[in-house]
């Protein structure tokens, strides 16, 4: 694969999402009138919000397939499905992004004035089957078989790992603007220059564990899910904890930076989309 494969991603990544958006709002009297309010639970609109999330998924599978037929497909999904992260980073992902989560919430609680719970799961084990949950319905993170799984490799052929993570953190963020213009969605309710920072700043971490843990892929998936997991859920995000979430994340970012250098930051920088690349 090769970094002029990324324009045909991006054009099929935002066609699919921003093209199914369109509709929406352009036509949302005759859809809603046909298949019920928007509310993505309903089978037809959990179809057409989870196709609008795979897209980056489908765009990879897409030009793997254009440009090297069924044995290229076989050996991006051979990249994909390997697991090079021990223990550690993986305590570190689920745990830690949850730490900062619920450290975020507290001091947003404190500087707001509010009570916002930072656990809302009782019994306390109920987090666990919530969680998993989140693995199976939420579509989220399935954008990572296209985000880290082709763009991010691509992107750090021609950039710095820190250069290629901003780059593609403003893509991500970018991406998801249609949804702040669909009510039933949750980031109709978020700060939208807000949350393109906390974007940036996710991707900057994920980079971190990408190049950190052999490329896992896998990993990347279940960050995903954690940061899609609310662990107190019914609340809401507040503006500040929003901003909170994206400095704590940029501290850690920071001192990634300090210990690996902003070339790699990670162990070594990643750049295989197939697993035939990875082998040479």
């Amino acid at each position: 694969m090769k970094t002029r494969h990324l324009a045909p991603f991006l054009v099929i990544t935002f066609a699919i999402t921003w093209g199914l958006a369109a509709l929406v709002l352009l036509f949302g009297d005759p859809l809603t009138e046909r298949f019920g309010a928007i509310d993505p639970s309903v089978p037809f609109w959990k179809g057409v919000f989870h196709l609008a999330v795979y897209a980056p998924t489908i765009a990879g599978f897409a030009v793997v397939g254009y440009v090297r037929g069924s044995a290229g497909l076989t050996s991006f999904v051979r990249r994909l499905f390997r697991w090079r992260a021990g223990l550690g980073w993986v305590v570190a992902v689920l745990l830690g992004y949850a730490v900062i989560k619920g450290v975020a919430r507290a001091v947003s609680n404190a500087v707001t004035g509010t009570d916002d719970p930072l656990f809302g799961y009782e019994p306390f084990w109920m987090v666990l089957p919530a969680f998993l949950l989140v693995l199976i319905d939420d579509p989220g993170p399935m954008e990572e078989f296209g985000w880290r799984g082709f763009a991010l490799p691509l992107l750090q052929r021609r950039y710095s790992a820190l250069r290629a993570s901003l780059i593609l953190g403003v893509i991500w963020g970018v991406w998801h603007v249609p949804s702040f213009y669909i009510a039933s969605l949750s980031q109709s309710a978020m700060s939208l220059p807000l949350f393109l920072l906390n974007t940036v700043v996710l991707a900057l971490l994920f980079t971190a564990v990408y190049n950190s843990t052999g490329g896992t892929v896998l990993l990347a998936f279940l960050f995903h899910a954690i940061n899609n997991f609310e662990l107190a859920p019914g609340t809401g995000i507040p503006p500040s904890n929003f901003l909170l979430l994206a400095l704590l994340g940029a501290a850690v970012v920071a001192v990634a930076l300090l210990h690996f250098g902003p070339e790699r930051l990670g162990t070594r920088k990643e750049t295989a989309v197939l697993a035939e690349e990875e082998d040479r």
